[in-house]
């Protein structure tokens, strides 16, 4: 085997274990990806060639993967200079998108409960609410309080399962530090607020049509919820 072949060869496999591991990653997400006009102008006029006889008896096996290598490379560079923007904002990784902020937990320092080791519960519900729903699993735990036709929805996560889509298309997002704790502030077109904070060794999430100021109180009244 020449050098060439081993070039082609190894080029080969490695074009071909990245195209699997890229196919098997997470599922595909359409509104994330978007390419260029200029990297479309540059598709079409590769298609196009691909119908040249001259492109067809020179095109040996080396350079087809290197056309495959320059063409996910392409599809990559084209689909970051569109994609989300990361921000670190009140102990959370935010990637910005069109429509919605995708929020995860910082784990990057210290270990953390891998499940509820302990579960928390608001220390005091407004007048008129009254429990509606509750769930509790291992990683999570989500309470639902309703009045009417307004609710209160309060969530208690694992760092390491945490991950929040929050709208911003209809909403302003914020950050502000409440009792000397920072929050990530989303204030809804329709009067209501989510907040979400990290706790420590918890992440936490209310969503309410409540005034800020009362959501922080409660955020402030959490406590160990009794066995």
């Amino acid at each position: 085997m020449n050098d060439m072949e081993r070039f082609d060869n190894i080029l080969s496999q490695a074009v071909s274990g990245y195209i699997n591991n890229w196919l098997s990653g997470d599922e595909f997400r359409e509104d994330e990806f978007k390419t260029t006009k200029s990297f479309e102008k540059k598709m079409s006029k590769m298609i196009k060639s691909q119908h040249n006889v001259y492109h067809k008896l020179t095109l040996t096996r080396a350079r087809k993967a290197l056309c495959a290598a320059a063409i996910i490379i392409a599809l990559l560079l084209s689909s970051l200079s569109v994609g989300a923007v990361r921000d670190f904002v009140a102990n959370f990784f935010v990637e910005h998108f069109n429509t919605h902020d995708s929020i995860s937990a910082n784990t990057e320092e210290g270990t953390y409960p891998t499940k509820l080791e302990k579960i928390y519960e608001l220390g005091y519900i407004p007048e008129g609410y009254k429990l509606a729903d509750k769930s509790v699993i291992d990683t999570s735990s989500t309470y639902m309080y309703i009045n009417k036709d307004k609710y209160i929805v309060f969530e208690q996560s694992v760092k390491s399962h945490f991950n929040s889509n929050v709208d911003n298309e209809f909403s302003t997002q914020t950050t502000e530090v409440y009792k000397g704790k920072e929050y990530y502030v989303s204030d809804h077109n329709d009067g209501s607020y989510t907040l979400i904070w990290d706790g420590g060794e918890y992440i936490f999430d209310i969503t309410a049509y409540l005034p800020k100021e009362t959501l922080f109180d409660l955020c402030s009244s959490l406590k160990v919820k009794e066995k």
